[in-house]
């Protein structure tokens, strides 16, 4: 005769007898018409003479148990602890495909894309957008459409130093031209922003309240985007640090692909936009 009781409510002792006590669910199963008397600690259970099974016990998979002796003299208590058929789980390493997720980070940054689209636009349901910005390219920020000259440095500083350090996992998912191609939308953008002659750099295009007032498409843009510019007198050596360290990053990963000349120019300009901050120290925001 085989008894289920649910420990905490009552704990059942049988003597002779196999018990099994089950955590939190309450069955009662008797597999044969045989009477036998149960006895609880401080409470008289009555005798079952019948089979019987409580509506909620799933009569499938047998149960895998382990046996420990209670503290009571003669009495054996079985524990259910897994299902008999159970299986283990798959590695992640089955299940993720990070080549994928990859490939995707990058179009996610293809489809921030300000300005004149390639013709290998790879985003297919994005078209030009913010022509006449003061200076076209670069990403929009946010979800919005403004640029901001302090998140897209810093955006752009921690896309570079995860393509240098890690450029052989770009390598192996058949990523890295795509890379490359990503980050150099953002440093060109950069190059541009930035003017040497009049030690100016761009610091932010559009306006947020009018921005966030348009819920639309760049595409469909039709309010005024003013030009912020940091330059003598207009410090803003956050901004202008980021961006050093930005270009600098960029001249790494660019002369490492090859690309020496472009790695010069990146190079040259990081130096000069680090000079404007050392001699213009302030924040952007004041």
């Amino acid at each position: 005769t085989q008894q289920t009781v649910t420990q905490g409510t009552q704990q059942t002792v049988t003597q002779g007898t196999q018990q099994t006590v089950t955590q939190g669910t309450q069955q009662t199963v008797t597999q044969a018409p045989q009477t036998q008397a149960t006895q609880t600690q401080g409470t008289q259970q009555t005798q079952t003479q019948a089979a019987q099974t409580t509506p909620d016990v799933p009569t499938s998979p047998a149960p895998v148990v382990s046996t420990d002796t209670t503290p009571m003299e003669g009495t054996t208590t079985v524990t259910t602890m897994a299902s008999a058929d159970s299986t283990t789980p798959p590695s992640i390493a089955d299940v993720k495909d990070y080549a994928d997720a990859l490939g995707k980070s990058i179009l996610f940054y293809d489809a921030q894309r300000s300005g004149k689209l390639p013709a290998d636009n790879p985003i297919p349901w994005r078209g030009d957008s913010a022509l006449d910005d003061c200076v076209v390219g670069g990403w929009y920020d946010a979800g919005d459409h403004v640029k901001f000259a302090l998140p897209f440095g810093a955006t752009t500083h921690l896309l570079l130093w995860g393509l240098q350090d890690f450029k052989d996992g770009y390598e192996k998912a058949g990523n890295l031209d795509q890379a490359y191609d990503m980050v150099k939308w953002a440093t060109d953008y950069m190059l541009n922003a930035w003017d040497p002659n009049t030690q100016e750099l761009v610091a932010q295009i559009g306006d947020g309240n009018a921005d966030h007032s348009f819920w639309g498409r760049a595409e469909d843009m039709t309010m005024a985007r003013p030009c912020s510019k940091l330059g003598p007198g207009k410090p803003g050596s956050d901004v202008a640090g980021e961006w050093a360290a930005s270009l600098a990053a960029a001249s790494l990963v660019f002369r490492d692909k090859g690309d020496t000349a472009y790695a010069d120019q990146l190079l040259t300009a990081a130096k000069q936009v680090y000079d404007f901050a050392k001699a213009n120290p302030g924040t952007y925001t004041n």
